[in-house]
């Protein structure tokens, strides 16, 4: 699981994606080494992009509660004072001049209003808006899943940089092994000197590779820490992940439906139909109550209360109407388009990841094998070099198949384990120990 820095950039954009301000570091629950779920549940907790799609949802609740606030009688207080000239001050019982102010009206009253039809506008309104309250909480769980896939990559690539470099320091024992014995059989003009060379020029290229390699697990070790808040230099990683038994294509497929980025376009959906409806709905009378209960007034009319019942028909609006419902329905046009090509995109995520896990588990398998055999013929050189049956040059590469086969088998190893999270993940179920 090699990447180059060009990679290591790409994954930097997407953790500056979350936050653009790091925030204070996480307190981690106890000491390492971590495992993915812990590094998982500290990226949650530093998420801004989480942050926020967790406070959408809550203005969206405020927003169904005020929908449904519509439904329900409004009770006011009123006070009301009406000031006139002259001819109102003389009724008043004021001495003023023609061009005095005097109070001739006063009145407190409590005022009652209820909808009584609204061709259920109000009802559609606050469905639609519950709708889309279920639909921005199935994206943050879906964000959840994505981040747990994405903090999983890091992990990954970080623990196969830190597996690549300690077979290079096996690799780099090795060959200064190899040296030492040669230098002694050249001394003793069993060698020639041109092979104490070849090993060296060997020894100096795996020193670059550890120089690369060391900067590799460094770039990884700091993107995942500013994803933790754990110090990049105190950061040790160890595996829990448990290996699934045969699982077929099918019982990953079957999940899928569950997927939440399934459910939150299902529920925007339903949110579009009901604003649909509710938009027709403004073609249909609007019927209201009001009753006013009169606590005081001045003049006094011996008036207590009055109740009056008001229809509103609209006849014509310039088609304002009618092109609010023709956006209501291009609008749900696209939800159901959207919907439709999300399951698309699930099952084909599913299928290439289904075949990216087989394909890797595979590989893992059939390096097994190899390391297996290149560690005898490894052992097998040695020995027939000693013997003079064999060359340097045959040690060397013994040496260098064993090491390049366990540096591919740990490389195949680390990516089985992430394409097993992106196919929990594609399939709309995370790991059992990673639930959101």
């Amino acid at each position: 699981m090699r990447h180059s820095p060009a990679l290591c950039l790409a994954l930097a954009a997407f953790a500056a994606a979350l936050g653009a301000a790091e925030p204070p570091a996480a307190v981690p629950p106890r000491p390492g080494p971590y495992d993915l779920l812990t590094c998982y549940e500290l990226a949650v907790l530093r998420s801004e992009t989480l942050g926020m799609k967790e406070e959408e949802v809550r203005v969206a609740e405020a927003r169904y509660w005020q929908a449904v606030g519509g439904i329900l009688p409004q009770v006011r207080s009123i006070t009301s004072e009406d000031l006139q000239n002259a001819p109102g001050a003389q009724a008043s019982g004021e001495t003023s001049q023609g061009s005095s102010f005097g109070k001739d009206r006063f009145s407190t009253r409590l005022r009652a209003t209820q909808p009584l039809f609204q061709g259920f506008r109000e009802f559609n309104a606050a469905a639609a808006a519950r709708a889309n309250t279920e639909s921005l909480r199935q994206s943050a769980r879906r964000f959840r899943q994505t981040l747990y896939r994405e903090v999983a990559g890091v992990f990954y690539q970080t623990r196969s940089h830190e597996g690549d470099l300690r077979i290079l320091g096996d690799i780099e024992a090795a060959l200064r092994e190899r040296i030492e014995e040669l230098d002694k059989r050249v001394r003793l003009g069993k060698s020639r000197s041109s092979e104490l060379l070849t090993a060296r020029t060997d020894l100096a290229n795996v020193g670059v590779l550890i120089e690369q390699a060391r900067g590799l697990l460094g770039a990884s070790r700091e993107l995942l820490a500013f994803l933790t808040g754990l110090r990049a230099d105190a950061l040790t990683l160890k595996e829990t992940q448990q290996l699934p038994g045969p699982v077929a294509l099918e019982d990953y497929l079957r999940h899928t439906g569950e997927r939440s980025d399934i459910l939150a376009a299902i529920s925007a959906e339903r949110a579009a139909a009901r604003q649909l409806s509710a938009a027709k709905g403004e073609f249909w009378p609007a019927i209201s109550v009001t009753g006013d209960y009169y606590l005081n007034q001045h003049p006094d009319r011996a008036r207590k209360w009055e109740i009056s019942l008001t229809c509103e028909l609209p006849i014509f609006d310039g088609g304002i109407l009618a092109a609010k419902v023709s956006e209501q329905k291009a609008r749900l046009r696209a939800s159901t388009l959207n919907l439709d090509q999300i399951r698309r995109d699930a099952e084909r995520e599913v299928r290439t990841a289904y075949n990216d896990f087989i394909s890797s588990l595979a590989r893992w398998l059939r390096l097994e094998e190899t390391c297996r055999i290149a560690a005898q013929a490894w052992e097998m050189q040695k020995k027939d070099y000693r013997q003079g049956v064999s060359s340097n040059l045959d040690v060397l590469n013994a040496l260098r198949q064993m090491h390049e086969a366990r540096r591919n088998r740990h490389d195949a190893e680390m990516a089985m384990r992430a394409n097993l999270v992106r196919l929990h993940v594609a399939a709309g179920d995370p790991a059992p120990s990673a639930k959101p």
